[in-house]
């Protein structure tokens, strides 16, 4: 039952400064909002004892008692945390998201922010009936279960997100072997934006020797139709879906750079393996995660739920959508391009690309599900973003063996953030939300002892050299090597060690071998080693080496 309405929410802001506390006591109704504030723990206690409050609005760079702590204990209590931050970091909003914070006020607040965000927690928390219009509708009729909602949302998917008619066209033409380009032409002219980043595209530097375009038409000749289709469809789907954050720790434009570097690293690695399309790689890749959007803006109680499992049990997206909808993102996006009528092989890449047992080799080489796979992972490793979590699986680390030894990831990694650049550019996505440059200087050389199967080799690579270290790989843990190649780190990856004294005495060694050290990834409660989180590493690296 809803609380009354002439009562007014309590709400309690713990360690703010005062002109944060001030802007929040405008931005709160009187009439809706009873605002206390305690400086510390002490004062926080006084005001629990006289009740439990609705909303508690704390600072995350608190210092006298750890926030975190604090925001756990207070949220199983049936409270809603805001933190707030002036810089919020990966790391703080992540460790907010695992320890039960509802959502996240960047200071300085923007007006109506805090009472936004306020409602939103207040309704999540069934202790205020929902605004009207504060969600997409959709008739969900007799459907109970989250499994039943998403049928429902397939269902009614193509009138739900429908792509603009010029969109439709373009793609649909592209997609044709005899295509008349005057046709196209006029499709792109049709929708100006369109028409503007495809000559933009056609004009960039990695086109620069040929001269400027100055018509549609040269533009297209230039990239071609499948990079004609994927600069109106990537245009399109970024447009469709709001920036606004719903669910805490799934934040929209983290989406959308995760998504663009997924697919840019998978139109690479497809070039890279001799796949016969890299263009579609790249689509299937920009749309791998899009049926999480889905799930965000029409189920959006049960996703909040499946991210917040996959933060606080440190498991991947797809195990934590499978516990709550009985299906994932990658089924439900597969449906929706589908709909949108894109070609069946890049539907089934996007709906494979966590299917592992279906990620085997064909007589063409690795299938378009599974270099989507290896771009998602790469993704990650590179930090880039985020599309709900930093977690590479084990179970497709064999596909990383079909690429050859010795690649330059450096250059990759250069190019990689360069295209990047270009998309973010035209999509109007803030730079400043995000790091786009490899560090420069050399950090150092970090030794990387991998006993046995080497599953995580190549993605270990990406992620230090994108952080500017030199990656060594080592057989062996004979103290000539490290004496001879001066580490600044050891990282031993034990995943392929199942023999838990064995793993214990190699531990050992590395500990003893030098005294910093990270061992990889970290175990579940029986001691069996997991998946590679790469947050994980991150947090990792700056504690033994330091930012």
């Amino acid at each position: 039952m809803l609380p009354r309405q002439d009562i007014p929410h309590k709400t309690v802001s713990v360690g703010i400064r005062p002109e944060i506390y001030e802007i929040i006591n405008r931005d709160l109704s009187p009439r809706e909002f009873h605002l206390q504030r305690a400086e510390n723990l002490i004062e926080l206690t006084g005001i629990l004892k006289q009740g439990v409050p609705d909303v508690v609005y704390m600072a995350a760079d608190l210092t006298a008692f750890d926030p975190f702590v604090l925001s756990s204990r207070l949220a199983k209590a049936g409270v809603a945390v805001l933190m707030i931050s002036e810089v919020p970091t990966r790391d703080v909003l992540i460790n907010a998201a695992r320890h039960g914070a509802m959502d996240f006020l960047v200071s300085p607040l923007q007006p109506s922010v805090a009472v936004m965000k306020t409602n939103r927690a207040l309704i999540k928390k069934g202790k205020k009936a929902p605004l009207e219009g504060l969600e997409r509708k959709i008739d969900f009729g007799s459907a109970k279960t989250p499994y039943e909602k998403v049928k429902v949302v397939i269902k009614n998917i193509k009138e739900l997100l429908a792509l603009p008619f010029a969109v439709v066209k373009i793609i649909r033409l592209c997609n044709e072997p005899n295509v008349n380009i005057k046709d196209l032409e006029l499709a792109v002219k049709s929708d100006p934006a369109i028409a503007a980043m495809i000559m933009r595209r056609s004009n960039s530097a990695i086109f620069g020797s040929a001269g400027q375009a100055t018509s549609i038409q040269r533009a297209v000749f230039r990239i071609g139709m499948r990079e004609t289709r994927n600069i109106a469809a990537s245009f399109s789907v970024f447009k469709l879906f709001t920036k606004e954050e719903k669910s805490f720790g799934f934040n929209r434009v983290w989406f959308w750079l995760h998504s663009l570097t997924a697919g840019i690293c998978a139109q690479i690695l497809a070039t890279i393996l001799k796949h016969q399309q890299p263009e579609d790689a790249f689509l299937a890749g920009l749309l791998h995660d899009i049926g999480k959007m889905v799930l965000d803006d029409f189920i959006n109680e049960e996703f909040d739920k499946a991210i917040r499992m996959a933060n606080t049990e440190r498991i991947p997206m797809r195990m934590a959508e499978n516990s709550v909808f009985q299906t994932t993102h990658s089924y439900v996006g597969s449906k929706l391009v589908q709909m949108w009528g894109f070609p069946s092989v890049i539907a089934d890449g996007i709906g494979q690309h966590h299917l592992y047992q279906k990620l085997t080799e064909t007589n063409n080489g690795l299938s378009l599900g599974a270099i989507v796979c290896m771009a998602n992972q790469m993704s990650k490793a590179m930090q880039v973003g985020s599309g709900g979590d930093h977690i590479a699986e084990r179970e497709p680390s064999f596909l990383w063996k079909r690429v050859p030894k010795d690649l330059p990831w450096r250059k990759i990694l250069g190019k990689v953030l360069g295209e990047l650049n270009a998309y973010t550019e035209v999509l109007e996505i803030p730079p400043e939300q995000f790091r786009m440059d490899l560090i420069e200087s050399q950090r150092g050389k970090v030794g990387i002892f991998l006993p046995g199967t080497d599953h995580f080799a190549p993605l270990l690579q990406i992620a230090l050299e994108r952080e500017g270290f030199e990656p060594v790989f080592l057989s062996s843990l004979e103290s000539r090597n490290f004496e001879e190649k001066q580490m600044a780190l050891i990282i031993g990856d034990l995943t392929s060690v199942q023999d838990g004294e064995e793993a214990s005495n190699l531990q050992k060694g590395i500990s003893s071998l030098h005294e910093k050290n990270i061992i990889l990834p970290p175990a579940d409660r029986k001691n069996t080693p997991l998946h590679l989180d790469f947050f994980w590493l991150e947090s990792q690296l700056r504690h033994v080496l330091g930012p």
